[in-house]
């Protein structure tokens, strides 16, 4: 037997995770019951049109209490001289349901997925990383002391390597844990979508400061060749619960939301001229603003319509 230790990080947007654990000689049985060190059960998978089985050494379902409704899965398979790890980096998860792969699990529900590939010496690394909308994960059962699930992906090599991204499907996992505790409605995680000229657009990581109704909120994607693109939401004075405000400052003076869009080089919005739309508040509640915006943004390059924004936001 020998121990492999398998070391992902993702530095994006301030976030750093980690995944680290020993592995077999070899896939488990095929009884399906593997015991690990943090956990017991079964981490499968079809990557690329190959089986993945994780070893029963390398399992591990590893709460954390630093974000609500925290856990890393992670397992790996070896095969001769070749390995192939996968993690599961997810937070904010509150119960059964089906969350994002591609955001930034320390801010927003849902989580990230991380491939790394060993053979000969060569070593590739792959992550959904933050770009909001990279696959689905799907929790079945969810307790302090199992989670059964489902997920699938296509993963992209990490910022500064090559190749073809891994597509994985049939992603499946029963696994035991000690101490996991899910999110709730006091802190559910911040969430900002909006279908932006006809595309959706899921913030990966959102983010909000301020107090007694004034505001700042950005939400921001990074694609697989780290294009940038953000939404922002900004107060221009103390706004209150159930009313609307223009995303222009009124003429005769008043409170409004400018938002604003980016989409890699092209800028759109900011309250200028040209600005046609409104937020609507719906509530503040212990710490969080939710509410929904729609309208249309002027740019150097033309107009861009935005339609269903919806965000639920902890304000910091």
């Amino acid at each position: 037997m020998r121990t492999l230790c398998l070391r992902f990080v993702v530095v994006l947007v301030g976030a750093v995770a980690i995944a680290c654990g020993s592995s077999s000689t070899g896939p488990s049985g095929s009884n399906g019951n593997n015991t690990g060190a943090n956990g017991s059960g079964v981490f499968t998978a079809t990557v690329d049109g190959q089986s993945f089985v994780a070893g029963s050494t390398g399992l591990s379902a590893t709460p954390s209490s630093a974000v609500p409704g925290s856990v890393v899965l992670s397992g790996t398979q070896l095969s001769g001289t070749s390995t192939t790890s996968l993690s599961l980096l997810l937070g904010f998860l509150s119960g059964p349901g089906t969350y994002p792969l591609g955001v930034n699990q320390s801010t927003t529900p849902g989580g990230t997925l991380l491939i790394q590939t060993t053979s000969t010496g060569t070593f590739a690394n792959f992550s959904t990383g933050f770009s909001g909308a990279a696959g689905t994960v799907t929790i079945a059962t969810l307790t302090s002391t199992q989670i059964i699930g489902t997920f699938q992906a296509t993963v992209p090599p990490q910022l500064g390597q090559t190749g073809a991204s891994k597509t994985v499907t049939n992603g499946s996992f029963n696994m035991t844990m000690t101490g996991f505790v899910a999110a709730t409605s006091v802190n559910p995680g911040s969430t900002l979508q909006a279908t932006l000229g006809g595309t959706p657009f899921n913030g990966a990581t959102v983010t909000g400061t301020g107090s007694g109704g004034v505001f700042s909120i950005v939400a921001t994607t990074m694609s697989s060749s780290g294009t940038n693109s953000s939404v922002g939401l900004v107060t221009t004075q103390a706004v209150s619960a159930g009313s609307s405000f223009p995303f222009q400052p009124p003429a005769g003076g008043g409170a409004s939301v400018p938002v604003s869009v980016i989409q890699g080089a092209k800028s759109f919005g900011g309250g200028g001229p040209g600005d046609a739309g409104s937020v609507t508040i719906a509530s503040f509640s212990g710490g969080f603003v939710k509410g929904t915006f729609s309208g249309t943004l002027a740019g150097a390059g033309g107009s861009l319509s935005i339609t269903g924004g919806a965000f639920n936001v902890k304000i910091q």
